[in-house]
């Protein structure tokens, strides 16, 4: 996440001014909730951090996507659970999957 807000400000010429950082979504809830700054995150880690009773705002503009995918080996057998979780992207139905709130699907040909 970092690397993409980072290419994000950048592209619309802010510097923002920046005092704590932390990777663990647990600590970035529990700083927000302190009240020691705000946080950039992806739709699918709004409800990891509910516990901190933070209010999330969508950002809308600019709109920020980001890609995510799965690298196998091609030189080793996937494991049986390794097939399962392979499966499920390419067993979802045609008509979209409900996501949280700020997650989206880019498109079925992604999938």
């Amino acid at each position: 996440m970092r690397a993409i807000t980072d290419a994000t400000f950048a592209a619309c010429d802010v510097e923002p001014r920046r005092r704590l950082t932390a990777r663990n979504v647990a600590t970035v809830a529990g700083m927000c909730a302190a009240g020691l700054g705000v946080t950039a995150v992806p739709g699918f880690v709004v409800p990891l951090m509910a516990f901190a009773d933070l209010v999330p705002v969508p950002l809308v503009d600019p709109v920020v996507r980001r890609q995510v995918g799965v690298l196998t080996d091609p030189r080793r057998q996937p494991s049986p659970a390794v097939r399962t979780m392979l499966e499920v992207p390419r067993s979802l139905p045609d008509e979209p999957v409900v996501l949280p709130p700020g997650a989206g699907w880019a498109g079925a040909a992604t999938r």
